[in-house]
């Protein structure tokens, strides 16, 4: 089943979002906003929200923090006496399902590419309002549910046209991990270690493919060409792509 869900389905990364201006309760994309700074404190709208590629690295990290995001201390109990297990103090993040400024809800907004010959898959709609996302999942953390899925058709001219995600030429700041090559010279910008877990049908886990790979939000300072690739991670395509 995985093996067929990464064959069949491509990823974006998820950004947090809030209901536009006077709107309680979300039917299309449209009712919501990307928000990030671009200047003093104050959001502005990023339009076009359902291209879902916004700069993370003109946005103001402490702003952004301090809207969306928010922890939790917990420890480990020791049995024999009740008490606090030694070292086991530790300190959750996690995105807060309301911006601490103004208390609106925080949805995540993304793309989703789905192969048309999908044989036993072909009900995967009603499986986004099962996900779970994050690291906490044995505390009830992480679930999500699906409030839109609207179908976007291949169309250049349209302004919601979102690239295919086996090859797109792309320029500017990155929406993703990029996958580091030898002698790169197309991207700018900090690296670091990605890795994950894997759960196994006898629900262990275990690591999954490492890589070193550009952080999101850095720089592509000419056209490229790349693909999404199965976790959502790009990665370059030397062949030629027609924008």
């Amino acid at each position: 089943m995985g093996a067929s869900l990464k064959k069949h389905f491509r990823f974006s990364y998820l950004w947090p979002a809030v209901p536009c201006d006077g709107i309680s309760k979300i039917e299309k994309w449209d009712d919501l906003q990307t928000l990030f700074p671009f200047g003093g404190n104050e959001f502005k709208n990023l339009q076009g929200c359902r291209k879902l590629y916004p700069h993370p690295q003109l946005m103001k990290s402490a702003h952004f923090d301090y809207c969306f995001l928010d922890s939790y201390m917990g420890t480990a109990l020791d049995q024999h006496n009740f008490t606090a297990g030694e070292g086991t103090l530790h300190d959750a993040e996690f995105i807060a399902p309301y911006i601490r400024s103004s208390g609106l809800p925080v949805h995540l907004v993304g793309s989703l590419w789905v192969d048309k010959s999908l044989g036993k898959l072909g009900v995967w709609r009603d499986k986004l309002n099962h996900i779970r996302l994050g690291g906490e999942q044995s505390y009830g953390w992480g679930k999500v549910r699906c409030v839109c899925c609207e179908p976007i058709e291949k169309d250049e001219q349209s302004e919601d046209y979102i690239p295919d995600p086996d090859g797109f030429s792309w320029s500017g700041h990155v929406p993703a991990h990029i996958e580091v090559e030898q002698n790169e010279v197309t991207v700018q910008g900090m690296v670091e270690p990605l890795v994950g877990w894997e759960r196994q049908t006898d629900h262990k886990q275990r690591i999954g493919r490492a890589t070193i790979a550009f952080v999101p939000g850095f720089f592509v300072k000419n056209d490229a060409n790349f693909a999404v690739g199965e976790y959502g991670v790009w990665e370059k395509k030397e062949d030629k792509i027609d924008s």
